[in-house]
């Protein structure tokens, strides 16, 4: 961080920091509602904050906007209340303040008036609310049926429904084929559409542009979605002489098994669809049955190219999971025509999963040039040269792949034997780059978000802003975000900026105190921990997952209280793990007691962090060892082959920062013990496939 310091707002506190986490007790004039926010707890969802002040490359503030703040906060509740007089008497004043986009949003988001909003998306146009706003008054204008209006105002969306809507808006102004044609775009998909898409939707079915065709290819599309009541309102829509075999489709998608009683082949294009869909059922719990049947009666049904590969690349994915024999033997039967990146990489896996090296160079050597380029498949190769004894070749290609500052180059320079390449160069932007960005309109606003404490609000601008700056400028709203403490942001925008070698940006040193205890006290590398915390949450202790997990290691509530229980601490609630001591202890000790479990090698007892040690016992090699980096290579839930790459990549990055230690990336993954043998794989394929 600048100067070692930062300015940190969160939803639970704000305070000046140092780059390890910790409270700077400092002479600023900070005057916020709750002046014990350093040690009282404080309601997560928001702060409000008076006033704000920092050092000159953080947030500043000055007496004039310390009072456009006030009244800002006076205004909204005017708002709020209705009291329009004061409400309008205040918007004058508050004019050229930043949030004064933010403030008549909120007015007109409810009142939608057509003049007020031509105005607010001529002034504010390609603002975030301008383009909220727009969706909203789109909103209005479909459902009063304004459709010339509406096409006036439409800009390209993502919205299913204003999609709907647009063509929708189309149709009555005349502009019909292209109506319809959009309207069977929407159709086809096996996801339920917004009520927006009613009425298209009768519009086309209406027109010769719905054929038989169109409907069954919906009705099977929700079946292989797997949304069984769409489909079975989709049915009335199929035409009557498909109407019987549809029905008959919904008998094998609930009951896979009673393809065994079909006729042993049909000529019928349908027929076939149901026959694939069938197998592809039974695979997900008996694979074994599922090639039988595949194999003993596919050829027998008339299918389109696109299901015959479908089935068969499923078939081949799966068999890799189970370390099936036949599994690369299928994946070079599939259609080159059809073949895809997952199934090309997963042809890769299997062979490696049988250590047969003829095997992997051949599939390497398949790949598109741009794929057979990435550094992945690069190290695979060389191990391929290396188990073959072709020397030269091998240490070619590892030297070269060792360049490279990732999990792929430190294996490579494992194997060489050479110095890992950890450059630190931070980009060359000058004081008048960040400076001008800091003053523009958009990083106004989001600095008085951050200062009135809506964080969420203020993200939400971020983000959108992003989208519309150049790499360059990304790179500088990285750096300005590292300088306002913005700890996430900083580091997935420097992502997006591809802004890759500044690492005290990209990998912080922060928390430093409770992760070097609690990492000594549990006999861990520290190393080990900074690479969780900084994949797990990127340093916020205020995380939460979609799942619930919760802090800076991303500790389940369930999880917390157990072990609570084992080091026999107190447990109220789980708010307990918003504390970055507390979360780190438990992380610590919770990461201490699967590498105990999985034998102190680190790259399972991170896949267990991730997935589970129950799966990580699953997944183990059923017979003999295996070597770590095939292991990692062939763990099925893509999530955590990619968890796993970037933890192991990160323990090297931050040995470095830390200026500690020689230990190589080898050291952390020795060779994998044989375990129980493989049960069946508990996902969907989605999950399972992965293009890295």
């Amino acid at each position: 961080m600048t100067n070692g310091k930062s300015l940190l707002l969160s939803p639970r506190k704000i305070s000046l920091s140092n780059q390890n986490g910790q409270a700077i007790v400092n002479s600023l004039n900070i005057n916020v509602l709750n002046s014990n926010l350093e040690t009282k707890p404080v309601f997560r969802f928001g702060l409000f904050v008076c006033g704000l002040l920092a050092t000159a490359s953080g947030i500043v503030h000055s007496g004039a906007a310390q009072h456009d703040r006030q009244e800002f906060i006076q205004a909204e509740a005017a708002l709020k209340s209705g009291n329009r007089g004061e409400y309008n008497r205040l918007l004058k004043r508050l004019d050229q303040y930043p949030l004064v986009a933010f403030l008549r949003f909120q007015e007109l988001s409810n009142s939608l008036a057509d003049a007020a909003v031509a105005d607010y998306l001529d002034r504010f146009d390609g603002s975030f609310y301008a383009m909220r706003l727009r969706k909203l008054y789109l909103a209005r204008l479909a459902g009063s049926g304004q459709w010339r209006k509406f096409v006036e105002y439409y800009r390209d969306s993502d919205s299913i429904g204003l999609q709907c809507s647009y063509y929708r808006a189309l149709y009555a102004t005349g502009r019909r084929t292209e109506a319809l044609r959009g309207a069977q775009a929407l159709w086809l998909s096996g996801e339920s559409r917004p009520k927006a898409c009613d009425d298209l939707f009768d519009l086309l079915r209406s027109s010769p542009l719905f054929t038989r065709d169109l409907a069954w290819q919906r009705f099977a599309m929700a079946l292989e979605k797997d949304h069984e009541g769409l489909a079975k309102y989709l049915l009335r829509f199929v035409s009557p002489e498909d109407r019987a075999i549809a029905g008959h489709a919904l008998e094998i998608h609930r009951n896979p098994g009673l393809i065994s009683s079909c006729p042993r082949r049909s000529t019928g294009r349908r027929e076939g669809w149901i026959f694939a869909h069938g197998i592809e059922g039974i695979a997900d719990k008996d694979l074994a049955r599922a090639i039988s049947l595949w194999d003993a009666r596919g050829a027998g049904y008339s299918m389109d190219a696109e299901t015959l590969h479908r089935v068969k690349r499923r078939l081949a994915i799966l068999a890799a999971l189970r370390r099936d024999p036949s599994a690369y033997s299928r994946f070079v039967d599939l259609d080159p025509e059809f073949t895809d990146q997952d199934s090309r990489f997963w042809r890769i896996r299997a062979a490696l999963i049988t250590k047969n090296w003829d095997r992997v160079r051949e599939s390497v050597d398949r790949l598109p040039a741009n794929e057979k380029a990435q550094i992945q498949w690069k190290y695979w190769l060389a191990r391929a040269f290396q188990a073959q004894d072709k020397t030269d070749q091998a240490r070619n290609l590892f030297l070269e792949v060792a360049r490279e500052r990732d999990y792929y180059g430190f294996l490579a320079a494992d194997r060489m034997d050479v110095d890992y390449r950890i450059s630190n160069r931070p980009a060359d932007l000058d004081v008048a780059e960040l400076a001008g960005l800091e003053a523009s309109p958009q990083i106004d606003l989001i600095r008085e978000l951050l200062l009135l404490g809506r964080e969420v609000e203020a993200r939400r601008n971020w983000w959108y802003m992003l989208d519309g700056l150049s790499q360059r400028e990304k790179a500088v709203a990285a750096k300005i975000a590292q300088n306002w403490g913005l700890r996430k942001e900083a580091v997935l925008t420097a992502a997006k900026a591809e802004y890759w070698d500044d690492l005290p940006l990209r990998f912080p040193l922060l928390f430093t105190q409770p992760i070097l205890e609690n990492a000594r006290t549990n006999n861990l590398s520290p190393t080990m921990v900074f690479s969780l915390v900084r994949q797990e949450s990127i340093f916020d202790e205020n995380a939460v997952s979609p799942a619930g997990a919760v802090g800076l290691m991303q500790i389940m509530p369930a999880t917390g209280r157990r072990i609570a229980m084992e080091i026999r601490d107190s447990w109220r609630s789980q708010q307990k793990l918003f504390d970055p001591g507390t979360n780190v202890r438990y992380g610590t000790h919770y990461l201490k007691s699967l590498l105990d479990s999985f034998e102190h090698n680190f790259a399972l007892a991170a896949a267990a962090y991730n997935a589970g040690p129950g799966r990580v016992q699953r997944w183990l090699p059923a017979d003999r060892p295996l070597e770590s980096d095939i292991w990692v290579e062939i763990i099925p839930y893509r999530e955590t082959r990619n968890y796993v790459r970037y933890v192991l990549g990160y323990t090297v990055i931050y040995q470095q920062r830390l200026e500690s230690g020689r230990k190589k990336l080898r050291d952390f993954m020795p060779m994998v013990a044989p375990g129980r043998s493989v049960a069946k794989i508990d996902l969907p394929l989605q999950q399972v496939i992965s293009c890295h």
